[in-house]
């Protein structure tokens, strides 16, 4: 059974934001999404540079058929964010 596109958006939103808050080693998407607003405050380009890093990272796990469920604890997010972020500062 296939997923409804509003159920596999909310998957990847959940996914990416989770992958944002293994920086600081959490598995929760609020912290995430708290921890991107914070470099957002301090440097919009390195927000940017973040969320770059970890939709690129999240999608090639995704089609190159990681398991699903390391993709969706955001395991993939925290290696591209880290220097994405600090080559667009």
């Amino acid at each position: 059974m296939t997923k409804s596109i509003p159920t596999k958006i909310r998957y990847y939103l959940v996914s990416l934001l989770r992958g944002i808050s293994q920086v600081i080693l959490q598995k929760n998407a609020l912290s995430g999404a708290l921890f991107l607003f914070g470099v957002a405050v301090n440097s919009i380009n390195m927000a940017f540079g973040v969320a770059l890093g970890v939709i690129t990272a999240t999608a090639c796990a995704g089609i190159l058929h990681y398991p699903v469920k390391q993709i969706e604890e955001g395991h993939f997010g925290y290696h591209d964010e880290v220097p994405t972020s600090s080559t667009t500062t």
